[in-house]
């Protein structure tokens, strides 16, 4: 994506295109957590619109009711957040990424609706208005971008403050985090969202579509592992540096995808009927927080959300509290995938990390949320993580990477991936 003030200039004047074509006149356009130069494509340009008079139900309703769109309050909105989805981002699959964003805001809000009396029922972002992602030949980019009108959340992000608090205000925290997902996870799917993959709109409903997070019609979930090898495979035939694999782990891959990975899912006992709403960065980064009444005010940024089994939450979110299965420590990750926390950690553990990640299952644990020893087969699970993943990882696959490298250390990382591979695809006997 061009970075140059050109480029900024026309996001500024497509926000305010869209502040226009609902009637509406903009008093300041704000960008938001804006970096000038940023080397690799940001997954969203987002901006802070101040209006010189509020928005109220007629000026979203003009064309009528949107799907997954909710009115403003009576009393109408002074700023609004526009968000343009940057088509160019890393490894983003366009072809429903707008209404998989809003179709899964619309579910968590509606299950946060459901936490302690109504406590959490603001928490999720109004939707306003959206547009899809259209990208023609010819067009500026911009022409093209999707983008989400959406309600303006108070707070400080959470990750500023989390690391500065005192134990006890961080164990409420945690605690808080906890109830709140436990009830993220008990999201109602709608009735015609019954596969792997995303959500997207037809005929006025929430329907199966595909993932924002790789490419692939949604699926069962043996089908929907086999789409996400396909996307890295495709990714790896991008990249200059692996190029597909070809002469080295390529056929071994295939030939796992085809005739090992559905029998190692279902020798593994995977329950395969769990279907779920995954955020897959639900961490303090995309929430909110009032330090005054000590509350989480926002859950934020739901651009990879997915539909699939709620053990994946695991392997993405949850870092800044330790409750992701791939932590470094062999002796943690047990801890982790057992649900006990009875042995102490060395004195060469991280203290911290092992303190965190204890509160956090706990608290998961009394809030009636699963963790990932209800799941069965989540070392499985885990260990088909890291191979996709090894397929095409950021270090091979960013040119950005490579152009940091010295060729020689790109060989050599290579080489230590495609060793990784091929040990991973021996264990499986291929």
């Amino acid at each position: 994506m061009d970075s140059s003030e050109e480029a900024y200039h026309r996001r500024r004047c497509l926000v305010q295109d869209i502040i226009c074509s609902f009637g509406l006149k903009s008093e300041s356009v704000t960008p938001v957590e804006y970096v000038g130069y940023n080397p690799f494509p940001v997954n969203n340009f987002i901006y802070k619109v101040a209006l010189s008079s509020p928005a109220t139900k007629e000026h979203f309703t003009r064309a009528g009711h949107q799907t997954c769109a909710v009115l403003p309050p009576l009393t109408g909105e002074s700023t609004v957040i526009v968000r343009l989805s940057n088509p160019t981002s890393m490894g983003m699959n366009n072809t429903n990424r707008v209404e998989n964003e809003v179709c899964a805001m619309a579910v968590a809000r509606e299950a946060m609706a459901s936490v302690e009396g109504g406590r959490y029922d603001a928490i999720v972002p109004r939707v306003y208005a959206w547009k899809s992602t259209r990208m023609m030949a010819g067009d500026a980019p911009e022409q093209g971008f999707g983008w989400i009108v959406m309600e303006y959340m108070e707070g400080e992000v959470l990750d500023m403050l989390f690391g500065d608090m005192k134990w006890d205000e961080k164990k409420r925290v945690i605690g808080e985090i906890a109830c709140i997902f436990a009830a993220f996870q008990k999201a109602k799917l709608p009735q015609r969202v019954e596969l792997h993959g995303g959500m997207t709109v037809r005929d006025g409903d929430i329907v199966s579509g595909q993932a924002t997070m790789h490419k692939g019609e949604p699926s069962g979930y043996v089908g929907h592992w086999k789409a996400r090898i396909d996307h890295a495979l495709e990714q790896a035939d991008e990249s200059t540096l692996i190029n597909g694999w070809k002469g080295g782990v390529r056929e071994r891959i295939e030939k796992f995808k085809n005739d090992k990975l559905g029998v190692l899912i279902h020798n593994g006992e995977v329950d395969t009927t769990l279907l779920g709403l995954v955020h897959n960065d639900f961490t303090v980064s995309n929430m909110l927080y009032n330090p005054h009444t000590k509350r989480i005010t926002a859950l934020l940024d739901f651009d990879w959300s997915s539909v699939t089994h709620p053990a994946h939450e695991f392997f993405t979110s949850f870092r800044d509290v330790h409750g992701r299965v791939d932590e470094a420590s062999e002796k943690l990750r047990k801890a982790i995938f057992s649900g006990d926390f009875g042995n102490h950690p060395d004195e060469d553990e991280d203290q911290e990390a092992w303190k965190l990640a204890k509160t956090w299952d706990d608290a998961l644990k009394q809030h009636g949320g699963m963790r990932p020893c209800d799941f069965q087969g989540i070392e499985l699970l885990q260990g088909l993580w890291n191979f996709v993943y090894s397929i095409c990882p950021f270090e091979l696959g960013s040119k950005v990477m490579l152009f940091r490298r010295s060729k020689k250390e790109s060989e050599a990382a290579k080489e230590r991936v495609e060793g990784q591979i091929s040990k991973m695809l021996s264990g499986w006997g291929v």
